[in-house]
């Protein structure tokens, strides 16, 4: 499997965000809550990345963030089973910046918790 990101693996439609919200299990693991619905078909996973603005301010460290959650959600992701998929929103909880090999570990837990 490639290890890019790609455009297919981000949730951006806005029936799939809802649904999500409105059918997801939800679970904290600090600094996350972590939204989740398991759907049946052949896609990969998709992902959602929250980082609010009442918490960070400045755009450039709401982005610092969502671009490390994405290299560990990027490092860490299984690999598809072709029978089901998973919509996952992450919403970041922390009021401070962590550093990388933390926000790692805990996507690491999460990633096996879902799977």
């Amino acid at each position: 499997m490639s290890r890019t990101f790609k455009k297919e693996e981000r949730l951006c439609s806005f029936n799939e965000i809802n649904d999500l919200l409105r059918r997801g299990k939800s679970f904290f693991t600090d600094p996350f809550r972590v939204v989740f619905v398991k759907m049946e078909g052949d896609r990969q996973d998709k992902i959602l990345i929250s980082v609010p603005k009442r918490n960070f301010k400045r755009a450039v460290d709401r982005n610092l963030l969502k671009r490390r959650i994405r290299e560990a959600y990027r490092k860490l992701r299984p690999e598809p089973d072709n029978t089901t998929y998973l919509n996952i929103m992450f919403v970041y909880t922390c009021r401070e910046i962590l550093n990388y090999d933390y926000i790692e570990r805990q996507m690491s837990h999460i990633l096996n918790k879902l799977h």
